[in-house]
């Protein structure tokens, strides 16, 4: 019912594969994009197990100060593997974005709110939210920059800082939906 309501189409191969928590991840971000886009306001989005670091709002102010306007999504998390170093001229808090997996914690845009929306409602799903983000941001369609140093970690499977205290994830630890359609109908 989630996914009907949200517009959204699952690939054959991604509905056989995807978790429950891959799901619901991707339908509390639809519903944030979807409240971004309708009140016509940025925001911040923290998922659950983010971590913020120390005084969170006033550096979150101060990187959104200096990206100015030209932006879609601002990572304020990345994926440890996939960091880069992508300097903007002039620009210390911010750099140019790159791919990375992850939806842990990012700035959104009016605008990026309702590109996003109307990607997710206009194609067929074959994996994870983060991956349409990914796609957005290559062609072109999202603006999207990083926090030159992270401002959030998580909890979760990825905690770079703490590997050893990660929890156990509710994204990936999840069961299918076929493994969940199978013990409903038992």
């Amino acid at each position: 019912a989630a996914l009907r309501r949200h517009g959204i189409r699952l690939g054959p191969e991604y509905a056989r594969t995807c978790t429950v928590g891959q799901l619901g991840c991707a339908c509390s971000h639809l519903d944030v994009w979807r409240r971004a886009s309708e009140t016509r306001r940025a925001c911040v989005v923290l998922e659950d197990d983010a971590v913020v670091c120390e005084d969170f709002p006033r550096r979150v102010e101060a990187l959104l100060a200096e990206a100015g306007t030209a932006w879609d999504w601002i990572y304020l998390f990345y994926h440890p593997d996939c960091k880069r170093d992508l300097p903007i001229p002039g620009k210390t808090l911010v750099q140019r974005g790159f791919e990375t997996w992850g939806t842990v914690a990012y700035a959104l845009s009016h605008a990026g709110a309702t590109a996003l929306l109307a990607a997710a409602t206009d194609t067929t799903h074959d994996a994870p939210i983060d991956h349409l983000v990914m796609r957005l941001a290559r062609e072109g369609t999202i603006r999207t920059l990083c926090a030159t140093r992270m401002l959030v970690t998580t909890a979760g499977q990825l905690n770079p800082l703490a590997p050893a205290a990660a929890l156990g994830s509710n994204v990936w630890g999840t069961p299918t939906l076929l493994d969940l359609a199978a013990n409903t109908s038992d």
